[in-house]
């Protein structure tokens, strides 16, 4: 074949081209200023770009079959046969998938030239080369290099599978645009890529115009040499000469020097879900990391890195050819597993527990796999991060911290520092960064310019870290991107830029670091946007809490179970607590996901449940069969309590006409309640639960007399405790504490607002402050009825609200001194938002906020700009706003995000977002909250331990008559209340357990802990259960030793 003059068979890869630049364009954000010059300058580039084909040969149509994507190997085909598909025909509709085929074999003239495969489906495809999985198609990458010296005769089978979208906001229906291969002619393509790089460096931002001046004169200049009406020789002549001038005008101009350095990170960003289901994110992975094994091949220089456990899990798994090849790269050291934790997980809403796990699986999985220790916590999309993770970072042997979204996102202060200490509330500190510039990035002259502007440590640390790379679901780095890494190193007014590892950038930066040349920010990293993932998706929220109490149980018991004989089921555990860990990435649990996502969310955690309440029922069995089974008062059973201090708190058993019975004969008060959920339990309150142990009861049949029912009489309730007053809304206009003889409210109380939620494109994300400008009115409640019995009294309201409907029983209890909320909503409205605020009479600046592993305090006045952008924060089970001698505590059961407005104290209960889950939160919904009026402060009046009562109930378990033992047992017993029992485990790897502490209070505390055997050996080691230390702090069976504010203690004993 001729060489080729006409290049109408590759056309179509205009259109491509401006589909791509629509694509860089709204990444920087931005459309360029094109002057006249630039836009000849623009189009002589891309003329160029068509002449690196020489020789090109149409491939024969292909055979083409459209299915629906099920779920992963599971497709629903559309029809049976193969349909022919050829250039500028159409496939595809909303959610289609394809598979397309073809062969053919490479032309005898081109042996010995460089050939390229081009051919384009739309969407998102891989394709399989000879049955191997090779390389991902999308709008950046539809030229696949088949070989750098063609032999003449070699045979290609390729097979690709297309979804039908790349990214959220293209055409269903897709088009063949091009399909062929083609001879590449290297100097051309070179020198194409030299203009192309010089050209895009006249947008790059310069103090100084003569560089600019300098650029557009050398193009003019190159340009006289390319004479586009010439072919071969003596068309590359004139571009040689051309290439000339760009390299001693421009490329190797001594007159401007590099100005600052940046490491160059190439990475994918690649979500788990997020407007894709999982089972997309498993195409996904495939397609993109075959893309970056080629790239490997190609560019010598190009380093990727890649974080996640279960990205790798999945690759070895579906794709092993790829996974024994990304193996291979890691170890030659361009593949880099990046982040220690096993998901880049939400960092406001885990507790502290599953950061350790985080952390534990995370490491743990990158050593076995791939021999290294990751050193990183890399979190670069999260949604801010909890104050104690520095402290649990260190102690993981985790060295550097590297977060985007806050300079990025932040929506009213700027974030201020790109490198610093990041201190936590004991006192630890991590090497942070902040880097200027988004993890998505091109690598442009412009961007990588603003991203040295930008970089707050220019002199003292003297590197910044540029990421680059297709993000989100996007792919990784492409050749356009590769081609500017070669051609920036040492570019005039650039920075001096190299391919980094992103631990060999930090620990480059580390080494310039001081305690004193860069800042030390001693605080939570809140993020200014994005502040209702504490509240999108609801159901979520509560699954993850639940699962973090209970395989915090089920490990506990399990063992204390090994005394008796029990196999610890590491194994089971483990696979539970990965499914936990997955589900926290940071667009599956904060609920910025699609709707086919929630779905799956929640069927994997019924499966974590399954797992976890399995063991603990064994391990429970197994304890209960060393208490007392005598039946003196009935037939027995055991109420296990979990904390590390005794518990008193309500216990709900299925409902059966019993009396029950204390070990003593005593009849304890019970009442039948029917939730309302329709479930209906046996209520009683247990007393004084011993710590990590149990109390036996007794169950005798007998007739349950019903609670009195009521209308309201006037407009108040009482009890011993409470006073409580409605008005005609059913709000509360009064809530007298009569323990302490002081009124709760400043105003009225469990006020339930609606307001208007119109946040901007990022509706599940965010909450702004204007949400406050509009209010809806909405009905007056009622009080529905009043139920009186041994236990406590319910006051039922209902009320509408909008198109939703409220039912809540509110409940004084005749011996805990708290008001509970037990409530249900049903959801149907769009676009809104619910709140549920309390005016109460406490007098302080801040209030405090229970948080993973520590609490951290918050102003609720907003007289700065900082603390304005902190009107929604998050918390777990509590907040409290205490004066010295009194105070209110609000817990909750499955609750995150919080307000305090001056006096009034609120809890964000649900969202109802369009975008991007058009159904997010609509339903049926159950939770309860809690006021707790108390005496003193929240640390004097042990709010933890309340928090922990009504997140950790008891568990009843039938004891068999011929059970031995005691009727009332403490296996762990930890004295300070300001100290919790975090976790009590098996060792991973040793014959050992792990027992966990943490201070929450802020005070250093001598602690003595009771535990269940003579204890052997103690050693005090990390997170990661390493680097022991022996400690002698043993005597018997107890543990004695001291506990620094906001500390975490971690010990490996052997009984």
């Amino acid at each position: 074949m001729a060489e080729i003059k006409n290049m109408d068979a590759v056309a179509a890869l205009d259109a491509m081209d401006a589909h791509v630049d629509d694509w860089r364009d709204a990444t920087k954000g931005k459309q360029r200023g094109i002057f006249s010059f630039d836009d000849v300058a623009a189009l002589k580039i891309k003329n160029l770009k068509k002449r690196i084909y020489t020789d090109i040969e149409s491939i024969p149509a292909w055979k083409m079959k459209e299915c629906i994507y099920k779920g992963v190997d599971d497709y629903e085909y559309l029809y049976d046969e193969w349909k022919e598909l050829n250039v500028g025909d159409r496939w595809g509709n909303n959610g289609w998938s394809a598979f397309f085929k073809n062969s053919f074999t490479m032309p005898a003239r081109f042996k010995g030239k460089k050939v390229t495969l081009n051919v384009y489906f739309g969407g998102d495809s891989l394709l399989t080369l000879n049955g191997e999985p090779y390389q991902g198609l999308d709008p950046f990458r539809n030229s696949v290099l088949l070989t750098d010296c063609a032999k003449g005769d070699e045979h290609y089978d390729v097979d690709i599978e297309s979804y039908y979208v790349w990214h959220s906001n293209e055409s269903t229906v897709k088009t063949l645009s091009c399909s062929f291969i083609g001879v590449v002619d290297p100097v051309i393509e070179e020198i194409y890529w030299d203009f192309k790089a010089v050209f895009n460096a006249l947008f790059m931002p310069v103090h100084d115009t003569g560089l600019q001046e300098l650029i557009r004169a050398a193009l003019k200049e190159a340009f006289t040499f390319v004479n586009f009406d010439l072919d071969g020789e003596e068309f590359k002549e004139g571009l040689l000469k051309a290439q000339k001038v760009l390299k001693d005008k421009v490329y190797n101009n001594p007159n401007y020097k590099s100005e600052g350095n940046l490491a160059l990170v190439g990475n994918s960003h690649l979500d788990i879900v997020f407007m894709w289901a999982y089972k997309e994110y498993i195409r996904k992975l495939g397609r993109t990391h075959a893309t970056m094994l080629r790239l490997m091949e190609q560019y010598p220089d190009f380093i990727f890195s890649q974080s996640t456990a279960p990205t790798y899990i999945e690759m070895a798994k579906r794709y092993p050819s790829l996974y024994r090849q990304v193996q291979d790269r890691i170890k030659e050291g361009r593949w880099e597993y990046i982040g220690a934790m096993w998901v880049e997980p939400d960092c406001n809403l885990v507790s502290g527990e599953s950061f350790v796990r985080q952390l534990l699986h995370g490491v743990r999985f990158a050593e076995k796999e791939f021999g290294i220790t990751p050193k990183t916590c890399w979190v670069p999309d999260v949604f801010g991060n909890g104050y104690a993770m520095p402290q649990i970072l260190k102690k993981a042997g985790v060295e550097y911290f590297v977060t985007h979204k806050m300079g990025i996102w932040n929506d009213t202060n700027p974030w201020q520092y790109n490198t610093f200490w990041w201190e936590g509330p004991d006192g630890s500190k991590v090497f942070s960064i902040v880097p200027p510039t988004h993890f998505i990035g091109t690598v442009e002259a412009d961007s990588l310019k603003v991203n040295w502007k930008k970089y707050t440590d220019k002199e003292t640390i003297g590197e910044s870290m540029y990421c680059y790379g297709w993000g989100d679901g996007g792919g990784g780095v492409d050749t356009e991107m590769l081609e500017y890494v070669k051609r920036y190193k040492n570019f005039p007014g650039l920075p001096k830029t190299q391919t980094s590892k992103i631990e060999d950038s930090l620990a480059r930066m580390k080494a310039n670091a001081t305690e004193t040349n860069i800042p030390t920010w001693k605080d939570e990293l809140y993020l200014e946007e994005h502040r209702g993932v504490h509240t999108t998706k609801a159901l979520l929220k509560k699954y993850n809490r639940y699962c973090e109490n209970l395989y915090r149980q089920a490990e506990m018991f399990a063992s204390i179970a090994m005394k008796y004989g029990y196999k610890y089921p590491l194994e089971k555990l483990n696979e539970g607590w990965q499914m936990i860990l997955t589900n926290q990435f940071h667009d599956s649990l904060p609920g910025s996901h699609i709707t086919e996502v929630f779905g799956d969310l929640c069927a994997i955690y019924e499966d974590i449940i399954k797992i976890g309440e399995g063991v603990r029922s064994e391990a429970l069995d197994v304890l209960a069969g060393n208490v007392d089974g005598s039946e003196k008062y009935g037939k027995p059973f055991a109420l296990f309590n979990s904390l590390g201090t005794a518990a008193t708190s309500k216990i709900e058993l299925p409902y059966k006409d019993v009396e029950i019975y204390d070990a003593d004969g005593n009849k304890v008060p019970t009442q039948s309640y029917t939730k309302l959920d329709g479930t209906k339990v046996l209520v009683f309150i247990a007393k004084d639960i011993p710590a990590v142990g149990y109390k036996v009861f007794y169950t005798k049949d007998a007739t349950v007399g019903e609670a009195t029912s009521t209308a309201l009489i006037g407009n108040t309730v009482e009890n011993a405790y409470f006073e409580i007053t409605f008005d005609q809304s059913a709000e509360l206009t009064s809530i007298f504490d009569k323990k302490n003889n002081r009124e709760v409210l400043s105003g009225k109380g469990n006020v339930f607002r609606l307001y208007e939620d119109l946040p901007g494109k990022y509706d599940a994300w965010d909450i702004v402050a204007s949400y406050v400008d509009r209010e809806f009115d909405t009905e007056a409640g009622k009080v529905t009825g009043i139920t009186t019995g041994d236990v406590f009294t319910v006051v039922s309201i209902e009320k509408k609200i909008n198109k939703s409907l409220l039912k809540q029983n509110i409940i004084l209890y005749n011996e805990l001194d708290k008001i509970d909320f037990d409530t249900f909503i049903s959801w149907h409205e769009q676009e809104k938002l619910l709140k549920v605020g309390f005016d109460v009479d406490v007098k302080a600046q801040k209030f405090t906020r229970d948080i993973a592993y520590a609490t951290i305090e918050s102003s609720n006045y907003r007289h700065n700009p900082y603390d304005k952008a902190k009107f929604e924060v998050s918390a777990h089970n509590f907040i409290d706003m205490s004066e010295d001698n009194y105070g209110v505590t609000i817990l909750n059961d499955c609750k995150y995000g919080y307000e305090v407005d001056k006096q009034r104290m609120i809890i964000t209960l649900l969202k109802a977002p369009m975008n991007p889950d058009p159904m997010s939160d609509r339903g049926d919904h159950y939770f309860t909250y809690s006021i707790y009026p108390h005496s003193g402060n929240w640390k004097n009046a042990e709010t933890l331990v309340r928090g922990l009562e009504m997140n950790n109930p008891a568990v009843a378990v039938d004891v068999k008559s011929d059970a031995k033992g005691d009727v009332a047992g403490s296996f762990i017993k930890v004295d300070g209340k300001n100290v919790t029992l975090e976790a009590v485990k098996k060792c991973e790897d040793e014959d050992a357990y792990i027992i966990r502490f943490v201070e929450k209070a802020g005070a250093r505390t001598d602690v003595t802990a009771e535990l269940f055997s003579e204890i052997k050996s103690v050693a005090e080691c990390d997170l990661l259960e390493r680097n022991d230390v022996a400690v002698s702090i043993a005597n018997g069976n107890k543990l004695s030793f001291t506990i620094n504010p906001f500390e975490i203690k971690c010990y490996k004993i052997r009984f």
